[in-house]
């Protein structure tokens, strides 16, 4: 019989004895008095040294009955607890007067502090109420992508020779070295933005955010107009110099020809949705962020009007990417490409110089605008709105859209008389068919008693009360789609 068992066990293992002998240096559950039910609370197999799960021991052998966690033996032994590391003192103390608590390294700066929030820019005095239905933008959104995905194709390739950079263009699209859809952004600057009240970037915080970017952080999205749900477009480059922070990225598919439309409007620039914490709040000097999203926008709605201006003349001077950075941007667009890049920072920083744009470097800020041309002032964000309506509803992507809805319109038009008909009662429909075939007193000072005041609900009352607020994106949608859906 001891050979039948022999046979049976077919599985070995290099430089280990045999399982056949494992199973006979084990003792037998009669020798072992093992009960199946004979645990405890306190004794049981399942707290055992020697029980192996679920259904085995190293002791005892795992017939006739299984090895279960609520069996007991007489070779039970308690299990043998790992040693506890003995907890280090901490001794927490104030931080020395005139330091700051915002690390000089991204791996030191811990997570996010539970007191940062998000900082989109235009901030919240976009909100605006308008008449069109939340549906109507998820639905824009949601086709938008299928609706371009018909003229792909129809924009040629840009290559380094023919790619042109505008004076004060901040967002362009071109090709790269494996023909895929990349684009390029100055998207912000040590220079005192718009904002109210009006905030600055110092030097060093621009150059801890690369630095932890480069050291594998998130990269943010590519946004349209700061909406959540719009991302359009991942940056995955970044780079700091002479005071201007630009980003690169990757194109979402369906999304090419938006992204060309978007790069030709010559008079929109980039703003960014950051976290950030100030180093000097009284001043406005923010010494320390982290972009989640970047949204290309007309440039009056930017915060930091200075990342494109509309004039900018030639000026001498040195202006470069980081080595190592300009290297891996040359791999991927070409040499050609970068160095117009390069070119149009230049311009930029010159220009900016040249106006005396206040700006924050290593010196202590003052709180003064020497000579300073800072714009000031409200934005009108419906006539904003309304001007960045007829800039989109021009470009061909959104016309195809608009006769898209405007087909869906007509659809849904029918669907509705007919469900009107279905809806009438038996009694409507009779008298239907006796009334006069003739409209009498339809216009000319003529009456009906379904025109009376006294059968209008007041539309305006309590249920009009509850109506949603809507954002700027929305006043932006009513202006290309109104026509198209009526209202």
């Amino acid at each position: 019989m001891a050979e039948d068992k022999q046979s049976d066990s077919k599985v070995y293992t290099d430089d280990r004895m045999e399982l056949w002998d494992v199973y006979d240096r084990q003792i037998t559950q009669e020798f072992a008095n093992y009960n199946t039910l004979g645990g405890t609370a306190e004794k049981a197999c399942a707290n055992c040294q020697w029980y192996i799960a679920p259904s085995g021991c190293v002791v005892v052998q795992s017939s006739p009955e299984p090895i279960v966690p609520n069996g007991l033996s007489n070779q039970w032994k308690e299990r043998v607890r790992p040693t506890s590391m003995i907890p280090i003192p901490v001794v927490v103390v104030d931080m020395p007067e005139g330091q700051s608590d915002i690390s000089d390294k991204p791996s030191e700066g811990g997570p996010l502090p539970s007191n940062v929030e998000p900082k989109p820019k235009p901030v919240e005095e976009t909100t605006i109420t308008i008449t069109v239905p939340r549906s109507l933008k998820a639905t824009l959104l949601s086709k938008l992508a299928t609706v371009l995905a018909t003229v792909r194709g129809t924009t040629p390739a840009t290559t380094g020779s023919d790619l042109t950079i505008e004076p004060g263009q901040s967002f362009v699209t071109f090709k790269d070295m494996n023909d895929q859809w990349r684009w390029f952004a100055w998207t912000s600057n040590k220079f005192r933005d718009r904002d109210n009240p009006p905030e600055i970037f110092e030097d060093s915080a621009h150059k801890d955010y690369v630095e932890y970017l480069d050291e594998g952080g998130k990269f943010p999205e590519l946004w349209l107009w700061h909406q959540p749900g719009t991302r359009w477009g991942q940056a995955d480059w970044v780079d700091y110099s002479d005071g201007l922070l630009m980003h690169s990225g990757t194109i979402d598919p369906g999304f090419e020809d938006a992204a060309k439309a978007i790069s030709d409007q010559k008079d929109w620039g980039v703003s960014h949705g950051y976290h950030y914490l100030h180093s000097d709040e009284k001043n406005g000097i923010i010494g320390w962020y982290r972009d989640f999203e970047l949204s290309p926008l007309p440039m009056r709605a930017a915060a930091n009007v200075w990342t494109g201006i509309a004039m900018l003349k030639k000026e001498l001077g040195e202006m470069g990417f980081n080595k190592d950075k300009r290297e891996t941007l040359v791999g991927m667009i070409g040499e050609d490409i970068v160095a117009k890049f390069e070119g149009n920072s230049k311009d930029l920083v010159a220009e900016l110089d040249r106006l005396g744009v206040e700006y924050k470097g290593l010196d202590l800020f003052d709180g003064k605008e020497d000579g300073a041309d800072t714009p000031t002032g409200a934005i009108d964000y419906k006539q904003l709105g309304e001007e960045a309506a007829k800039a989109l509803a021009a470009l061909p992507a959104f016309t195809a859209l608009t006769e898209g809805v405007d087909s869906i319109k007509e659809e849904v038009t029918g669907v509705k008389a007919r469900l009107d008909l279905l809806e009438k009662t038996d009694d409507e429909k009779i008298a239907a068919k006796m009334a006069p075939q003739v409209k009498v007193g339809s216009t000319n000072g003529g009456y009906k008693a379904s025109s009376s005041g006294d059968n209008i609900v007041d539309k305006d009352g309590d249920a009009a009360k509850e109506g949603p607020a809507y954002d700027f994106f929305n006043e932006v949608v009513e202006q290309v789609a109104g026509p198209a859906t009526g209202t």
